[in-house]
């Protein structure tokens, strides 16, 4: 089995304290996933609430990572029943979009991965279904800028994507996804 450092950013709501939101706890949920599968993994994932250094994490050089050792990171983001996001990750997209134009493509790194879950906030099924779009629509441009600078530098932008209604559907497609995502780094 491949050795694999998992690195997951979390952002919550705007106005939602960070230690209690729902995408902090669904990333302590990552981490029981992760270590159930096995015990060695716990020291190789890190939780930390999304900053503007988040993305450099993400693309940074192979240089102080073993070759074998594979990355994963995840980014959860909360969005909230009107479609707002966290401030950083409004500021993310600008900064991403900006540097689009600068710079040189990378070389490939096929053993760095990327996955995206939106956890939407609707609290009625109705809500949910009419206002998906709107729910999702800056969490999907996180998610476009995402793909576009990590193809730019290398990473690989498989990147799987969940759009969840966190407080309706519940953790279970969550867990689903989660495994996935482990299984397609870590391969059979």
């Amino acid at each position: 089995m491949k050795n694999v450092k998992v690195s997951v950013f979390y952002a919550p709501q705007p106005e939602e304290p960070p230690d209690s939101s729902a995408s902090y706890e669904f990333a302590k949920r990552i981490n029981a996933v992760y270590g159930q599968k096995d015990g060695e993994h716990d020291q190789k994932m890190n939780i930390t609430r999304l900053d503007m250094d988040s993305i450099g994490s993400m693309i940074s050089s192979n240089d102080d990572i073993e070759a074998e050792e594979d990355q994963l990171c995840i980014f959860l983001v909360s969005c909230s029943a009107d479609g707002s996001v966290d401030r950083t990750v409004r500021k993310l997209v600008r900064s991403m979009k900006d540097s689009e134009t600068t710079g040189e493509d990378n070389r490939k790194r096929q053993n760095h991965y990327c996955a995206i879950a939106l956890l939407g906030h609707a609290r009625c099924e109705n809500s949910a279904q009419q206002m998906k779009d709107t729910i999702f629509f800056n969490g999907r441009k996180f998610r476009q800028a995402i793909v576009r600078q990590s193809s730019k530098e290398g990473v690989n932008t498989d990147a799987r994507l969940l759009e969840l209604q966190a407080e309706l559907e519940g953790p279970g497609g969550f867990d689903e996804w989660i495994g996935e995502c482990l299984r397609l780094v870590e391969g059979p």
